[in-house]
């Protein structure tokens, strides 16, 4: 894979509601169009992270997760955006757009001041 490789959970052409029981994802590097999902291993989250490590996932961009998971992928170097919704193709374009910070893309119930979409790990491209 070339550029930034960005793993995106799926269901049903969206953002997967949950990243911790996700069974599809799609891994996309900067600039590409085609988006195809792939089966996400079942196995223990650290088998997990370390297949996103072999497939060179950098960054996570994800519905709800638990905290837990999203420490681990942290602490394994890959930046996490949670409590994100929307089309997956959306959600793509408006990362490497840089208008992944606008509130429409939050989950419901996410916006306000009492929920927020979550962003942890090393920043990437000012996208905080």
């Amino acid at each position: 894979m070339r550029g930034m490789a960005i793993g995106i959970p799926v269901w049903q052409g969206r953002v997967a509601p949950t990243f911790d029981v996700a069974e599809a994802i799609v891994i996309v590097c900067s600039g590409a169009e085609s988006l195809h999902p792939v089966a996400f291993p079942p196995g223990t989250v650290m088998e997990r992270i370390q297949w996103l490590k072999e497939h060179a996932v950098e960054e996570v961009l994800c519905g709800a997760i638990s905290r837990g998971v999203e420490s681990l992928l942290v602490q394994q170097g890959i930046h996490v955006r949670g409590f994100l919704a929307g089309d997956v193709q959306t959600i793509q374009r408006a990362r490497f757009t840089g208008t992944l910070t606008r509130q429409c893309f939050c989950m419901p119930g996410c916006q306000g001041r009492r929920c927020r979409c979550r962003v942890h790990g090393g920043g990437h491209g000012g996208q905080s």
